[in-house]
């Protein structure tokens, strides 16, 4: 992934090997739990799905959106102004927590997580390259975070297949050859897929790495659900088991082992419905794409559950953020429903709210 030291391997400190402990961060809990109070509630959106355009986002510039807004409204209007200033924000909040995490192990584990936009910026540059649009379109998917910026992301539109290898080699894990490769094939599905492999390998190794017991179920978690959401997608689209397998990450657990054998979407339901992840399997015979949003649903539960467990670790931490990814989330989905017009029950069905 990103080329530096992974938790418990810092230069010059601990030996090889050595777990990463955690204990408690009085500072930034505190920080973060006044972060946590501006979040938007349920009776937020109530209100915004009764205003147009216009009215919500002049509702947004009266909170935590209104520097972001303020900024771009020079240049943007309507929904270009609401996109760019949701991932401005989401970036803000990022390097917010970075700055006040004084803690090396805290600052290092939230830079782990959000190597998750570095790979998202990179799959948007990819997709406009191999699909020949205009790099116009880049700024509109890239939530600038250190070293996918602006910047870096559009001279990487503009580079050779040789030299935009290079440059991924730089900041992940991947051979530039095989890069390069892929790249002149034209094959985005594979190029994705790598870059979405090294993040959760990333992951994964940190989990075998940490001492503490909310970091290591945190990373597994978030590796297994990866797994569950690809097995599951890849199966029910009839994809056999052979290659559904490449797409785990790490050692699979018994319930991947079990949606891996699985033969249809009825047999696939009965196996997630027989395990903690049961809420996942609600309406996905009907309609694959239920798989997405009874994912957000989970992680907007397991955010909860993180906000209010030992207020002076480093959990409330985590599910600040995963709470706050869930709100753009939200926004995004409203405002861009609107904008293309589309019935006000689809937004409904679609919108993730804490009871």
């Amino acid at each position: 992934m990103i080329r530096k030291a992974p938790p418990g391997k810092k230069s010059g400190g601990k030996k090889k090997g050595a777990k990463l402990r955690f204990g408690t961060y009085p500072y930034t809990a505190v920080r973060v739990l006044a972060m946590k109070s501006a979040l938007l509630g349920k009776d937020d959106y109530m209100r915004m799905q009764k205003m147009g355009m216009n009215e919500i986002i002049r509702f947004l510039a009266e909170g935590e959106y209104k520097s972001e807004i303020e900024i771009l409204s020079k240049s943007f209007r309507g929904i270009e102004l609401v996109n760019l200033s949701l991932n401005l924000n989401l970036a803000a909040t990022v390097n917010k927590l970075l700055r006040i995490s004084i803690h090396d192990e805290v600052k290092g584990m939230i830079r782990l997580y959000s190597n998750k936009w570095v790979v998202s910026n990179l799959k948007t540059v990819l997709r406009v390259k191999m699909n020949a649009l205009d790099s116009g379109y880049i700024r509109y998917g890239i939530i600038p975070i250190e070293p996918a910026t602006y910047e870096f992301c559009r001279a990487l539109y503009e580079s050779e297949p040789r030299a935009m290898a290079r440059e991924i080699e730089k900041i992940m894990f991947i051979d530039a050859s095989e890069t390069e490769s892929l790249l002149q094939e034209g094959n985005l599905m594979s190029l994705e897929n790598a870059l979405d492999r090294e993040y959760y390998k990333t992951l994964y190794a940190a989990s075998r790495n940490v001492k503490s017991k909310f970091i290591k179920e945190f990373l597994q978690n978030l590796v297994e659900l990866m797994n569950i959401r690809n097995v599951v997608k890849l199966r029910i689209s009839g994809v056999d088991r052979k290659t559904a397998l490449d797409f785990v990450i790490g050692d699979r657990s018994r319930l991947v082992s079990k949606l891996l054998d699985a033969s249809d979407a009825e047999k696939i339901r009965g196996v997630l419905g027989e395990s903690r992840y049961s809420a996942l399997s609600k309406g996905i015979e009907e309609d694959i794409a239920n798989l997405e949003n009874n994912l957000e649903n989970f992680l907007l539960r397991y955010s909860s559950k993180l906000l209010h467990s030992k207020q002076m670790s480093i959990s409330p931490i985590f599910g600040y953020l995963l709470a706050k990814e869930i709100e753009i989330r939200n926004l995004r989905l409203m405002l861009n429903s609107r904008d293309a017009g589309l019935e006000e029950d689809f937004v409904n069905k679609n919108l993730i709210i804490s009871a």
